[in-house]
């Protein structure tokens, strides 16, 4: 069975991760929705957010993600709050958190009042060390359930555990973006060598995100960026890997910060948030990754920088979870095109519901076809097919039992 992709924010390997402006990133150069997962829009994962400005003609345009993990608090990436070496953009400029599956158009909006940053800041895959980062709400949000968080960073026992991507990013080549959206991930390292356990060798893996690139993929200019990726290794306790595993999701470029959601202890947790992916050069024919993504972890330093900013704002701590076994859903093997069929391998575009899943096909429109696996089960959630529009075709979809 041939690997299939996952990807998030898609960001140059050798330019790294582009910088977000005063006014913060732009639609289209550092966020993105969930390529090849479905729509995530119940309101039990209105805890899950975008962060972005009020304009003056009172629309929010949104550019990040982000998480509520206590009532006055958020998680999100060191990134997404501050250029390099700068300022928060909360000390110059006003920010808000938008509440609801929609980021162009939240139920409300909530000012943010303060910013903390990981105090390490060299390394890691984007170049700014941990990248994570800590957000305090004016006011307290009493009527969305926080999400828990886990204590620590994932260690290698993790590796091969299920979980959702959840985000607003591009979701498609004319980089429509903005729907909260979720995909299923497998975690492939958390220590060492970035994506050396996932391929045999660096051959294998430029083959791969050849026939994956399609016409994004330049040989020339993309075979070095991918060997330097190749002995590229994982920020110590910091970071960690999750994709190219059959079925997985392709999380694109709005999603960073986002969270990476496991389910264990009969709740929901997020266990890391999203940092940086490889984004191959010719960007207009595929904006998004495709070689996994890299999401920034919650190791002890990170915990003693939630607790301090907690405790400034007098507020509650967030629920945390010591990472245990996390529960991994089915593992029903996705279908695969035989020689000569087509890549979808007879998969609608609009999806299929199989055993809490849903099974759909990347659209053209989307990117490269290839079939993916959004296991609902892993938000605790069931799938089913949903007609929204009079004649139109049923979309499967993540909903509440």
């Amino acid at each position: 069975m041939r690997l299939l992709l996952s990807t998030v924010l898609g960001v140059s390997l050798v330019a790294g991760l582009a910088a977000c402006g005063s006014s913060g990133p732009t639609p289209g150069e550092t966020q993105g929705e969930i390529v090849g997962g479905v729509a995530a829009k119940s309101d039990r994962l209105d805890a899950i957010g975008a962060l972005g400005r009020v304009q003056p003609d009172g629309s929010f345009k949104y550019y990040c993600t982000a998480t509520l993990v206590a009532p006055r608090l958020l998680l999100t990436a060191k990134h997404c709050v501050a250029k390099a070496g700068g300022r928060p953009y909360t000390e110059t400029e006003t920010i808000h958190f938008g509440i609801g599956a929609d980021s162009k158009a939240p139920k409300r909006t909530v000012k943010v009042a303060r910013t903390w940053m990981a105090a390490l800041d060299e390394g890691g895959f984007v170049k700014r060390g941990s990248d994570v980062a800590v957000m305090a709400l004016d006011e307290a949000i009493d009527d969305v359930a926080p999400l828990a968080i886990v204590t620590d960073h994932l260690d290698a026992s993790f590796v091969d555990a299920r979980v959702s991507a959840v985000g607003y990013g591009i979701r498609d080549i004319a980089r429509s973006s903005g729907v909260r959206r979720a995909g299923t991930l497998t975690i492939r390292s958390t220590e060492g060598p970035l994506v050396q356990s996932s391929f045999p060798s660096a051959d294998e893996m430029i083959a791969f995100v050849r026939a994956e690139g399609g016409a994004a993929y330049d040989a020339t200019a993309d075979d070095p960026r991918l060997r330097e990726l190749w002995e590229k290794t994982i920020l110590d306790k910091h970071e960690l890997f999750a994709g190219v595993s059959p079925g997985d999701a392709q999380p694109c470029s709005g999603d960073s910060g986002g969270p990476l959601v496991a389910r264990m202890q009969g709740r929901l947790a997020v266990v890391a948030v999203v940092s940086g992916s490889f984004k191959l050069s010719n960007r207009n024919a595929n904006p998004c990754s495709v070689l996994g993504e890299v999401y920034a972890t919650l190791p002890s330093d990170i915990q003693r920088m939630i607790d301090e900013a907690s405790e400034a704002t007098e507020g509650k701590k967030p629920t945390r979870l010591t990472p245990s076994k996390v529960f991994s859903g089915s593992r029903a093997p996705v279908p695969v095109a035989a020689d000569g069929e087509d890549r979808c391998a007879g998969v609608s575009v609009a999806g299929r519901c199989d055993r809490g899943a849903a099974i759909r096909c990347i659209a053209e429109s989307e990117g490269p076809p290839r079939v993916t696996r959004t296991d609902c089960t892993l938000l605790m959630q069931t799938c089913a097919a949903i007609d929204e529009d009079a004649g139109a075709d049923a979309v499967a979809e993540c909903v509440d039992r």
